[in-house]
C-alpha cells in the first residue's frame, strides 16, 4: 500500500525487469510495443500497491495516486530521442517539476550519455532551492548479449532529492526471440 510511504523503487526495478524479460526485441527504435508493455507493467503495478494509475497527466507519461490523491508515482519513458541535453530538459524537468514521492524515468542511452545524464540530474537536484522527500530511480537500458543470447541490459540509479546516490544495480533481461516469417504470416 502507498498510502504515506514512498513505493519501494528498488523492488519495483526488479519487477519491472522480470516482467520485461523475454517480451521486448531490442531495435534502433522504441516504437509502440516497447511503450504498450512498459505502461502496462505500471498500471498492473499499480492495483497491488492499491493505487490508481493515470496516463498523460499533465506533462507526465504516467502516475500514480494513493487513496489520498497523492501522486507517490511519477513515469516518464523516452524511447525516441537520445539527446542527453534534451532529456534534461524535458523529461526529467518534468519529473523535478511534479510533486511525487518517486519519480522514475526510462531511456535508452549509451553508457557515455548515461554518465552525462546522471551526473547532470545530480547537479540539478542539489542547486534546487525547495527540498521535497522524494526519490528518483533514473533506469538505462541497452543493447547487450547473456551467454550467446541477444539481451537488453537495465541498468538503475536511484538518487535522494539532494542528487545523492542511494544505490545503483543492473539487470539483464533476454530479447523475444524475433519472429519468422512463417510465423507472422500465420498471424
Amino acid at each position: 500500500m502507498v498510502g504515506s510511504q514512498l513505493v519501494n523503487l528498488a523492488g519495483l526495478f526488479m519487477d519491472f525487469c522480470e516482467h520485461l524479460d523475454g517480451k521486448l526485441q531490442w531495435s534502433k527504435t522504441k516504437g509502440s510495443d516497447w511503450t504498450e508493455l512498459i505502461f502496462k507493467f505500471f498500471v498492473e503495478k499499480a492495483t497491488v500497491w492499491e493505487a490508481t494509475s493515470k496516463s498523460e497527466y499533465l506533462t507526465i507519461d504516467l502516475i500514480w495516486r494513493n487513496f489520498l490523491q497523492d501522486i507517490v508515482l511519477a513515469v516518464e519513458h523516452e524511447g525516441a530521442h537520445k539527446n542527453v541535453i534534451k532529456i534534461l530538459d524535458e523529461e526529467m524537468l518534468h519529473l523535478i517539476d511534479l510533486r511525487a514521492s518517486a519519480k522514475v524515468g526510462i531511456f535508452y542511452l549509451s553508457e557515455a550519455d548515461e554518465s552525462t545524464l546522471i551526473r547532470n540530474l545530480r547537479q540539478r537536484l542539489a542547486a534546487r532551492q525547495i527540498k521535497l522527500d522524494e526519490q528518483y530511480m533514473v533506469i538505462i537500458g541497452r543493447s547487450t548479449r547473456r551467454q550467446g543470447k541477444p539481451s537488453i541490459l537495465f541498468r538503475r540509479h536511484l538518487l535522494g532529492n539532494t542528487g545523492k546516490d542511494i544505490e545503483q544495480s543492473e539487470d539483464i533481461v533476454i530479447s523475444q526471440k524475433p519472429k519468422t516469417l512463417e510465423k507472422q504470416s500465420e498471424g
